[in-house]
């Protein structure tokens, strides 16, 4: 079987990437608001389908500010609007290198199985010639009789 991953990481990028990305955690960290689920109940917000509604009014708003109350000052809602698009070229930029990291992450685990189920293959050919094997892949046989699940069972780890 091919190996999914072509072009591995190499040792040590991806420390230096998680740091990369840890420098734009702590940068986003003064304007990040911490919002608890009690807290959301009960809130709208543009995230709810209604961004398109919240334009119109922006809209209409700057073009009727003498409509508005004197405190209110339609420049903020567009200040607002254009850091909401802001907001969401990062989310999305954000989604696009989790969505990188865990395809990646996901090839490179089923390479490792494949190489697992490989290894186990030849060990349990050689254990029935070899008693020091045989009592180290009793470990394999007591993990498989502990988590065993017909879709992630190391194959050929019954004890002979």
């Amino acid at each position: 079987m091919n190996k999914l991953v072509i072009n591995p990481v190499p040792s040590g990028h991806a420390p230096l990437l998680a740091t990369q990305v840890n420098g734009i955690i702590q940068a986003m960290k003064p304007y990040h608001v911490p919002i608890t689920s009690a807290e959301r109940i009960g809130r709208r917000s543009m995230a709810e389908g209604r961004e398109g509604l919240v334009r119109l009014i922006s809209r209409i708003a700057a073009q009727h500010p003498e409509s508005l109350s004197r405190a209110d000052n339609p420049a903020e809602m567009l200040n607002m609007l254009e850091v909401d698009a802001q907001l969401e070229t990062l989310r999305q930029a954000c989604m696009q290198l989790l969505e990188m990291v865990e395809h990646t992450q996901f090839a490179n685990s089923c390479d490792v199985m494949v190489l697992c189920d490989a290894y186990n293959a030849a060990l349990q050919i050689d254990r029935k010639r070899n008693s020091a094997l045989d009592s180290s892949m009793a470990e394999v046989d007591d993990w498989n009789s502990r988590y065993r699940n017909t879709q992630n069972e190391t194959p050929g780890t019954e004890k002979p």
